[in-house]
């Protein structure tokens, strides 16, 4: 690829509503273009400039936490359309679920099971314009991202 700039602006702010409740969010704009060659001032491929999230924790007993975090992707030129004449690869949100269990008696002990994309939804975070020329405008490669999936793990600090 010829050379790119990258710049943006992040931002976050969390606070803590009650005590067994708090809350955050995330905002990142990303300017990514190329800066020079054949595409100069085209934006890189792949690159979303906008994703945010918002998300809450609520301390339940037992030593248990709930959390739950939706997150939001932008839309991005498909892998390879370096020029931008092709539709985006749609945005997408995401919305995922985690018990954790945190006991004050082990201290470093932290136990989980989570839901990732807990509404099961469709979408596909990398695609790329087919291959070979001429056609390769026309078709277009999705990889798809995992449906509802689950997690359980399992960490010690010391």
């Amino acid at each position: 690829m010829d050379k790119t700039r990258h710049s943006g602006a992040e931002a976050n702010v969390s606070w803590r509503v009650c005590k067994a409740l708090s809350a955050d969010a995330n905002y990142t704009y990303t300017d990514s273009t190329f800066t020079g060659g054949a595409n100069d001032g085209k934006v890189v491929p792949l690159v979303p400039a906008h994703a945010a999230s918002v998300g809450a924790t609520l301390l339940l007993p037992w030593d248990l936490s709930l959390r739950t975090a939706i997150r939001y992707t932008g839309g991005v030129y498909f892998g390879g359309d370096y020029a931008n004449e092709m539709d985006k690869l749609p945005g997408y949100t995401v919305t995922d679920l985690m018990l954790r269990y945190t006991p004050d008696r082990f201290v470093g002990l932290d136990l989980f099971v989570a839901v990732n994309n807990v509404l099961n939804e469709k979408y596909s975070s990398v695609g790329y314009i087919g291959y070979p020329p001429p056609d390769y405008l026309r078709e277009q490669v999705y990889y798809p991202s995992p449906e509802r999936n689950f997690r359980v793990g399992m960490s010690y600090r010391f």
